[in-house]
C-alpha cells in the first residue's frame, strides 16, 4: 500500500486539468458533459456527484479534485489483494496487488479527476462478490454485493457493462451448483430495473456518440488489439509500439502459465475467474463493431482478475516449481516498472494555471483573448474565473481558413493587443492562420509555453516616429532596411512591450532571419525576439528583389529587467548557419554587428512579479543581508574553458547600497575554485532598489581550461557590507565535462609560424587532398570546393585561465583586386574546440571548405586566414597585419596549385599585382559580415 501511495501521489497537484478533468469537474451546460441535467440518467453521474460533494468542502485545486481518484486507486490495490488471495492464496493476492501498485494505467487514471478509478475499485469489489457466491451460493449478502457493485460501477462508466454477460453467467452457474433459482431471478430482476430507466436512455446515445466521433477521428480497433489493451492491464498508450508489444507478449505468457496453475489446483473457480476477464473483452469488440470508438481504458476495470492470473505461477505447492513458474509475471513487473516510474513523476506537465496568471497580471482592459479549440477551452475558462478578458474561440475542427481570415480580421480591426492560445494544434490545422493574418500589423512579443499550450502576445505597430537617419541600412549584401518607425515614446515596465514598424528590401537570395535586442551598456542581452520576417510565417527565399516587405517586430521587457536605459538592436543574420549580416549605413567607416534602432527606458515595476511566472531552475528564497536570493537558472553541464551562465533573481528586504556585488565560484569537494566571477547588484549608476522589488542578474563564471572532469558545486556569495555570516548559498551542481585533446605538433604541407594576439599561434596548414609536398596536385576548377585544415597552437606561456575570448576562425579566397571570392568562417574544430577551451601547448585541427563560384574566372587568388571576435568583428592581429596569406591558389587553365606561404608570399617581386589587403578596401567575411580589411 505505500507503494501505492508512494507512486501515486506526488504528481497529484502537478499540472493542470487536462481535457476530460475540465468536463469532469465543470461540464459546459446544454453538452453530453451535463451531469446535472442529464441526471439520473447519466453515464458519470456517480463520480461526478461525489466529486461535486468532496469540492464543496475541499475545494477545486488540482490536488483537491484529484484525491478521490487517489483514494480510489489505493482502494483498487487493497481490492486487488483480496482477489487475488481469493482467487489462489496469500502470495498470488501480494503479486497480484503488487502488479497493480505499478502499472502506469492504475497510476495515471489515479492522478486524475476521472471516473476510471472509481470505476475498477467497484468491479474489484463486484468480482469479490462473485467470487463468494461461487463459493456460498446459500449467502443473499455476496448475491446482494454483486449486483449493487455492478450497478455503482455502472453509474460510474458505462463501459463496465460489458462484464454483464459473464456476471449473468456466473450467477447462473452458482444457482445451478446450488439448484436455487430464486436468487438467480431476484438478481436479474434487482439488474433489470436498476439498470433500464437510464441504460434505455443513455446506453444507446453514448453509442450513437461513440459511433459517430469513431467513424470521424479513430480508426476501427480489431479484435487482437482489444485483446492486447486488455492484456497490457488496459492501456497500451502509456507504451512505445514495439515496446508495448513485447510487454504484451509477456502478459500473455504469464496468463497463460499462470491461468493453467491455478486451474491444476482450484478448479471450476479459476475457470469462472478467466470467463470474468476475457468475456468482457469479447463484449466490448462486439460493442465496438457498432461504435468503433474504443480506448484501451474503458476495460481497466478488467485488472484486478487479470494481475490474479498473470501471478497464479506463485500458486504451485512446490517452492522451487512455482518460482520457476513466476518468471513470467516477473518478465512484466520488470517491464512496467520503468513507465511507472515515468508515469509517478512526469516531467513536462501542462501548466494551465500559470498561463491564466500571465493573462491576470499582464492583460489590459480593451485586451481579446483568441483560443484554437474549442473542446480544451473549458479547461482554460477553469482557470480564467478571475481573468476579465473576451474569449474568442476558434474550434480545431470544422473551420475554413476563410472563416478564420475573417474572423480574425474583425478581431484585429478591433483590437490592438491580442493574445492567442494554441493547443498542440497540428501543423496542417487551418487555425495557424490566426498568426499569418496578424503578421503584417502586429508584432508578437512573448510566446511562452506552458507543457502543450502555448500563450502568445500580438501588438499593433505605431507609425508615430520614424527611426531611420534618412539612407536605407544596408544588413550586408543581403538586407536592406529601407522603413522604420515606433511609438514617439519607448519606455516600457518590466512585463511591458516594445514594438517598431520594419520595411525591407531583398538585395540577393537568401534565407535570412531577424533579431531583435534590448542591450545594455555592457552589451548584456536582456530580452531578445528571432524570427524569419512576419513572425516567422515568411522566408525570404519566397520574395523578390523588386518588391518591399513591412512587418511590425516587439519584445518584451522581461521581469527583473533592472530599470535603466537600454539599447533596441536590430541584428540580421543567415538563418542556416546563424551567422551575422553585418550592418553598413553612411553613418559608420566600417561594419557593425548591430545596428541602434533607439533607446528604451526601462522603469521600475509597479508590483513585484509573481514568483511563479519567473525562469527559475531552482527556488532558493534565502536571505543574503539586504537582499533575498529567490533562486536562478544555469547550465548544468560544461566544457573545461567554457562559461557558466547564470540568471539569478534577488529581492530587495533593506537598502541596497551600489557597492554591494555578487561572486559566484565553481568549487570541488575541497573547497579549491576552478572559476569565479563577479558584478554588482544594481550596476555601476543604478537606479534605488526599493524594498521588495525584484530584479534579475546575469552572471558569468569561466571554468579554468585544465579543470579535470567531474562534479562541482556552484556557490553563490554576496559581498557588501550588509552581509551576514550566512552569505554563501550552494545553488546545486555542475558537470565539467572534457574533450581529446592533442599536444603534439603535426608536420604540416604548408609550414607558417604566425603568432596572433591572446598566446594563440598558427604552425601550419594542409590542402586536403593534395599529397604531401605536393601542392601542385592541388587544382581547383571553378565550383570546385578547396578544403583547408588549420593547424593551431595555443602558447605555453597562457596562464592558467587561457584564452578569455572565444574567437571565430575565418579563412577567405581574394582576387587581385582586394574582392571576396570565397570564405569560410567558423569556430574551431567546427565548434568542437572553442578558443577558451584551449590549454596551454595544445594543438587542435581545424577544417574549412570554401566553396568557389561556379563562374570564377580563372587565374591565381590569395589565401588568406584568421581569427576575430564575432561580437565586435575586431580581428587578432600579428606582429604585421590582422590576417595570415597562406599563398596563392591556381583556379582552372595550367595553373600550378598553391605557391608561396606565409607573410613573405606578399613580398616577392612577381606577385606584385597581388595585393588582397588594402587600405581602402572592405571583404566580406563572417558569413556574411562586412569587415574592414585594413
Amino acid at each position: 500500500m505505500l507503494v501505492t501511495a508512494g507512486l501515486r501521489a506526488p504528481a497529484l497537484g502537478t499540472g493542470s486539468l487536462w481535457g476530460d478533468e475540465g468536463y469532469t469537474v465543470r461540464p459546459p451546460p446544454g453538452t453530453d458533459w451535463d451531469i446535472p441535467a442529464a441526471m439520473p440518467f447519466s453515464t458519470y453521474s456517480l463520480h461526478y456527484h461525489l466529486l461535486q460533494g468532496w469540492m464543496y468542502h475541499a475545494g477545486g485545486s488540482e490536488y483537491a479534485v484529484r484525491f478521490p481518484s487517489f483514494l480510489a486507486g489505493v482502494a483498487l490495490t487493497a481490492a486487488t489483494f483480496v482477489v487475488g488471495r481469493r482467487i489462489g492464496g496469500g502470495a498470488v493476492g501480494a503479486a497480484a496487488a503488487l502488479l497493480a501498485a505499478v502499472s502506469p494505467a492504475l497510476i495515471y487514471h489515479a492522478q486524475t479527476a476521472r471516473s476510471y478509478a472509481l470505476a475498477a475499485a467497484l468491479m474489484a469489489v463486484h468480482v469479490y462478490a462473485l467470487l463468494r457466491v461461487w463459493d456460498e451460493p446459500r449467502r443473499m449478502r455476496w448475491w446482494t454485493l454483486a449486483v449493487a457493485a455492478l450497478f455503482a460501477a455502472s453509474t460510474a462508466h458505462l463501459w463496465t457493462l460489458t462484464a454483464l454477460p459473464a456476471t449473468l453467467l456466473v450467477l447462473a452457474l452458482s444457482s445451478w451448483r446450488a439448484r436455487r433459482w430464486v436468487p438467480l431471478g431476484v438478481a436479474t430482476l434487482g439488474l433489470a430495473l436498476g439498470l433500464w430507466p437510464w441504460a434505455s436512455r443513455s446506453l444507446v446515445s453514448t453509442l450513437e456518440g461513440y459511433a459517430v466521433r469513431g467513424g470521424e477521428v479513430y480508426a476501427p480497433a480489431t479484435f487482437a488489439g482489444v485483446v492486447r489493451d486488455g492484456l497490457l492491464l488496459a492501456d497500451y498508450t502509456h507504451f512505445r509500439a514495439v515496446e508495448g508489444d513485447a510487454v504484451a507478449l509477456a502478459a500473455g505468457l504469464a496468463l497463460v502459465v499462470g491461468g493453467a496453475t491455478l486451474a491444476c489446483r482450484f478448479g471450476p473457480r479459476v475457470g469462472l475467474v478467466v470467463a470474468l476477464a476475457l468475456l468482457p473483452l469479447a463484449t466490448s469488440y462486439l460493442v465496438h463493431l457498432r461504435a468503433p470508438y474504443f480506448a484501451g481504458r474503458y476495460v481497466i476495470f478488467l485488472c484486478p482478475s487479470l494481475y490474479a492470473l498473470a501471478a497464479g505461477g506463485l500458486a504451485h505447492r512446490r517452492p522451487a516449481l512455482a518460482v520457476l513458474l513466476a518468471v513470467p509475471w516477473l518478465l512484466v513487473l520488470a517491464s512496467v516498472v520503468p513507465r511507472a516510474v515515468q508515469q509517478a513523476f512526469p516531467t513536462n506537465v501542462e501548466r494551465l494555471d500559470l498561463l491564466a496568471e500571465e493573462l491576470r497580471v499582464r492583460g489590459r482592459p480593451g485586451d481579446v483573448l483568441i483560443s484554437n479549440s474549442g473542446y480544451r477551452q473549458t479547461n482554460l475558462d477553469y482557470y480564467l474565473q478571475e481573468v476579465d478578458l473576451p474569449v474568442e474561440v476558434l474550434p480545431l475542427e470544422g473551420i475554413v481558413r476563410e472563416d478564420v481570415r475573417r474572423r480574425v480580421g474583425t478581431l484585429a480591426d478591433r483590437y490592438d493587443r491580442l493574445w492567442v492560445v494554441f493547443f498542440s494544434a497540428p501543423p496542417d490545422n487551418p487555425t495557424h492562420e490566426i498568426e499569418r493574418r496578424l503578421s503584417a500589423a502586429f508584432a508578437r512579443v512573448s510566446r511562452h509555453a506552458y507543457g502543450t499550450t502555448s500563450l502568445s502576445l500580438y501588438v499593433r505597430a505605431s507609425d508615430e516616429a520614424s527611426c531611420l537617419p534618412g539612407e536605407p541600412v544596408l544588413f550586408g549584401d543581403g538586407l536592406a532596411l529601407v522603413a522604420c518607425s515606433r511609438s514617439s515614446d519607448l519606455s516600457a515596465q518590466p512585463g511591458e512591450s516594445v514594438v517598431v514598424r520594419l520595411g525591407w528590401r531583398l538585395r540577393r537570395s537568401g534565407d535570412f532571419g531577424l533579431s531583435l535586442r534590448l542591450v545594455d551598456e555592457r552589451g548584456q542581452v536582456w530580452a531578445q525576439e528571432d524570427a524569419r520576417p512576419r513572425n516567422g510565417t515568411v522566408s525570404t527565399l519566397e520574395w523578390s528583389t523588386t518588391e518591399d516587405l513591412v512587418e511590425a517586430r516587439g519584445l518584451t521587457v522581461p521581469w527583473g529587467t533592472p530599470p535603466g536605459r537600454y539599447r533596441l538592436e536590430l541584428v540580421a543574420y543567415d538563418a542556416a548557419t546563424g551567422a551575422g549580416l553585418g550592418v553598413r549605413d553612411q553613418g559608420r567607416p566600417g561594419p557593425a554587428p548591430s545596428w541602434t534602432v533607439g533607446t528604451v527606458s526601462v522603469e521600475p515595476a509597479d508590483a513585484p512579479p509573481p514568483l511563479d511566472l519567473l525562469p527559475l531552475q531552482r527556488q532558493l528564497r534565502r536571505t543574503m543581508g539586504a537582499v533575498e536570493l529567490l533562486g536562478g537558472s544555469w547550465s548544468a553541464r560544461v566544457t573545461a574553458g567554457q562559461e557558466v551562465a547564470l540568471d539569478l533573481f534577488w529581492r530587495a528586504v533593506g537598502r541596497v547600497a551600489p557597492a554591494d556585488a555578487v561572486e559566484v565560484r565553481l568549487v570541488d569537494g575541497r573547497g579549491r575554485a576552478w572559476g569565479v566571477g563577479r558584478g554588482p547588484l544594481i550596476g555601476d549608476e543604478g537606479p534605488s532598489w526599493e524594498a521588495g522589488e525584484v530584479r534579475r542578474q546575469q552572471a558569468r563564471l569561466r571554468v579554468r581550461p585544465g579543470t579535470p572532469p567531474g562534479e562541482y558545486r556552484l556557490q553563490v556569495e554576496a559581498i557588501a557590507p550588509s552581509a551576514t555570516d550566512e552569505a554563501r548559498v550552494d545553488l546545486g551542481r555542475v558537470v565539467v565535462e572534457s574533450r581529446p585533446r592533442s599536444y603534439a605538433a603535426p608536420e604540416s604541407q604548408h609550414p607558417v609560424g604566425a603568432s596572433f594576439e591572446e598566446g594563440i599561434e598558427l604552425l601550419g596548414y594542409d590542402l586536403l587532398g593534395a599529397r604531401e609536398g605536393d601542392s601542385s596536385a592541388v587544382r581547383p576548377q571553378p565550383g570546385d570546393a578547396v578544403e583547408v585544415e588549420l593547424h593551431w597552437r595555443a602558447s605555453e606561456s597562457l596562464g592558467e585561465e587561457g584564452v578569455e575570448t572565444s574567437y571565430t576562425v575565418f579563412v577567405q579566397v581574394i582576387d587581385a583586386a582586394g574582392r571576396l571570392v570565397a570564405q569560410h568562417d567558423g569556430l574551431p574544430a567546427g565548434g568542437a574546440a572553442p578558443t577558451t577551451t584551449w590549454a596551454p601547448g595544445e594543438v587542435v585541427r581545424d577544417r574549412h571548405a570554401l566553396a568557389l563560384p561556379p563562374d570564377l574566372p580563372a587565374g591565381r587568388y590569395a589565401l588568406i586566414a584568421g581569427l576575430y571576435d564575432a561580437s565586435t568583428l575586431r580581428r587578432l592581429r600579428t606582429a604585421t597585419a590582422d590576417h595570415v596569406v597562406l599563398g596563392y591558389l591556381a583556379v582552372g587553365g595550367p595553373a600550378q596549385g598553391l605557391s608561396g606561404s606565409g607573410a613573405a608570399a606578399l613580398d616577392r617581386p612577381d606577385e606584385g599585382a597581388y595585393h588582397p589587403i588594402k587600405p581602402r578596401s572592405e571583404v566580406l567575411h563572417a558569413a556574411g559580415q562586412l569587415s574592414a580589411a585594413r
